[in-house]
């Protein structure tokens, strides 16, 4: 026999964020879905201009070319990966201390810890919920100029 489970519609959380109207997120990752999901997520918190990127690469260039307040990179893309992006960040003086988020499917101690050594601000576990990508932003935005030893996942 079958047995029809009905649960409860989510509550939807009041999550918009007003201080983040005027803040710019770049986005890199070489999945379209990911890409999708962290778009409506960022508008979600209250982001207003998020621009997207699918590669390391690609990322570095429009960085040169717009200021951002907060980068979200894939670890794993090709040509440049989300690691090889926040190391060359963290080599030149105009971005050593831009807010950035790791988005990766590494969870483990030597992945948490080679992105703390390149100086992520945040790292974020796929799959993840809008509660889990908020408290990362703030996380960044606090802190990025904080030690990477403070670092929270």
């Amino acid at each position: 026999m079958f047995e029809a489970v009905v649960s409860e519609p989510m509550k939807m959380v009041d999550v918009m964020r007003p201080e983040y109207k005027n803040l710019r997120v770049l986005v890199a990752d070489d999945d379209r879905n990911v890409v999708n999901l962290l778009c409506r997520l960022l508008r979600e918190l209250g982001f207003g201009t998020i621009e997207s990127v699918d590669n390391g690469l690609s990322a570095a260039q429009k960085l040169e070319e717009a200021g951002f307040d907060l980068v979200i990179a894939d670890w794993v893309m090709a040509p440049m990966s989300g690691i090889e992006l926040i190391e060359r960040l963290r080599a030149d003086a105009r971005w050593t201390n831009l807010p950035f988020i790791m988005v990766t499917g590494k969870n483990d101690r030597h992945g948490v810890e080679t992105a703390k050594t390149a100086g992520v601000s945040g790292y974020l576990l796929k799959p993840f919920r809008i509660a889990d990508l908020q408290k990362q932003v703030e996380y960044a935005l606090q802190s990025a100029s904080a030690p990477a030893s403070e670092l929270r996942i």
